[in-house]
Formats: C-alpha cells, structure tokens, sequence
C-alpha cells in the first residue's frame, strides 16, 4: 500500500460518522477530566479540610444510592429508542416521572437519615441542597444525555457533557470572586443553583430537539423489574 492509499483510507475514516462520533466523545472526556481538576483543586483550596470532607461525606453517599433514581430508564431508553426512534416521547416521559418521582423519595430519606449518615456539625441546608443536586438534577442530566446518545446525536451528548462540568467550574469560580471565606453552606447554595440550571436547560433542550414527553404509566410499570436489574448492575 502506498502513501496516496494510506492518505486516502485515513481521509475517509475520519470523514465517517463513527469516526466524527468517537473524536466527539474522546474530546468531551478530556476536557472533563481537565476542567473537573480544575474545579476540585478549587473547592479542596477555598472550602479546607473540614467543609471539603463535609461535602464530600454527603456526595459519597449520594453516589451510592444513585443507580436506584432512575432504575434503569435511562439504559432502557437507549435500547427501545435507538431501535425504534418513535418511541422516544413515551421512554423519555417515563423516564422523567421515574427519575423525579424516585429522585424525590430518596433525597427526602436520606435527609431523614441525615443525623445517622452524617456528623452532627453539617448545616442540613447543605445536606439537603447537594442530595437535590446529585440525586435529582444528576438523574435528569444523565437521562437527558442518553436521550440524545439514543437519537445518534453524539456530538450534542459531548457538547452536553461538557456544558455541565462548565457549569460546576463556573460555580467554583463564582466563589472565588464573590466569597472570600467561604463555608460548605455556601458552596452548596452555589452547587445547586448550578445543577438546577443546568438541569432546566437541558430538559427544554431535549424537548425542543426530540419532543415533549408523553408518558405512559401503564409501560413504565411493566419496565420496572427490568430497569431494576440495570440499576444493580450500575451500583
């Protein structure tokens, strides 16, 4: 094989779908990991020692219970919708009730919880403030991302991604500039409003580009045992 048909072969591989789709994602990542250094460098910095393992006390047991809000929907959403792109109204309404509905429920317990999970000296308003970002406005933003992984709009999931790790940089950055002695109350005031934000536009965004939401109770009972065993295998 000679220079011209090896030139020709690699313009062609990265003038493919798969190709553009792959350089996409491998960019969204790196970014990611860069800017979420970045912003914990930052958070580690300003918050110190004793608000930074407060916060991240509360985020660690966020994460563990993650994979039960949306029990499964969003994986099961990719697999009805990536084969029949007309049910996408239906999975990604259901979605959103089981996101928010079950979002809801645990962040309500596991702020009942609070005084058994935490230590005393955590203000309850940043408890229940970072359980909504990171049970709720997580959920949703990870159902909104495969919901356009779903429609083979990979350059829209990468640009997503990377929007919301932008999002938490500039939450970090705002507390730099306008709070000079910060503590974990005020950072989760600034966490939240972030994930909301970036919450709400993400959800109208899909809208716009897919559809609106049209659930289906009765299908989104008989999907329940399925996305359970999704969420098992994600915790």
């Amino acid at each position: 094989m000679n220079l011209a048909e090896i030139k020709i072969k690699v313009t062609n591989l990265f003038q493919s779908s798969l190709a553009r789709d792959t350089l996409w994602m491998l960019f969204s990542k790196l970014f990611n990991i860069v800017m979420q250094t970045a912003y914990f460098i930052i958070i580690a910095r300003l918050l110190g020692k004793e608000n930074y393992g407060s916060f991240v006390a509360i985020t660690a047991v966020a994460n563990l219970v993650f994979p039960f809000v949306p029990l499964g929907s969003e994986h099961l959403l990719v697999k009805n919708v990536s084969t029949n792109r007309a049910t996408f109204s239906t999975n990604w309404g259901n979605s959103l009730v089981l996101s928010i509905v079950n979002g809801t429920f645990l962040t309500l317990l596991l702020f009942l919880l609070s005084s058994v999970l935490f230590p005393g000296n955590i203000p309850w308003v940043a408890i229940l403030l970072i359980l909504v970002a990171d049970l709720i406005c997580l959920a949703l933003l990870d159902l909104g991302s495969k919901s356009l992984l779903a429609s083979n709009m990979v350059n829209k999931t990468a640009q997503l991604e990377v929007l919301g790790t932008c999002s938490k940089l500039l939450a970090a950055l705002s507390l730099v500039v306008f709070f000079p002695n910060p503590s974990v109350n005020t950072w989760s005031y600034l966490y939240c409003t972030s994930s909301v934000v970036m919450t709400v536009i993400t959800i109208l965004l899909i809208t716009k580009m897919l559809g609106l939401p049209r659930p289906i109770l009765s299908e989104l009972r008989s999907n329940l045992v399925q996305g359970f065993y999704f969420s098992i295998s994600t915790s």
